[in-house]
């Protein structure tokens, strides 16, 4: 008796559906990130580039002041208190992020 050497062919395979079209969920569409501010962290981050060389350079503490003071001047805190969280300065010293409490202070 002859076999046949033609291929079996395999049994097609379930797709796992990835609803890439479906719509979001409440709990993925954000709402108030504010009881977690690690969600919030990039959008409450102000990039400050083209600081000026000076000798010696500015400071996190001058930033620091200079941000915090003029933000109440211009009535756009959330609140009483320092709006600055942090400053980063890069090594250069050419650019810095400065953090804020809240997202709408950042905006």
């Amino acid at each position: 008796e002859a076999k046949d050497s033609s291929p079996v062919p395999e049994r097609p395979r379930k797709k796992k559906a990835s609803n890439w079209d479906a719509a979001p969920t409440p709990s993925d569409q954000g709402g108030d990130d504010s009881s977690n501010p690690q969600l919030t962290f990039k959008a409450r981050r102000i990039y400050v580039g083209n600081l000026p060389q000076t000798n010696p350079p500015v400071t996190d503490v001058q930033l620091r002041e200079f941000f915090d003071s003029a933000m109440q001047e211009a009535k756009l805190t959330a609140g009483p208190g320092c709006c600055v969280s942090d400053v980063w300065i890069s090594q250069e010293k050419h650019f810095a992020f400065v953090e804020v409490r809240t997202v709408a202070e950042a905006n």
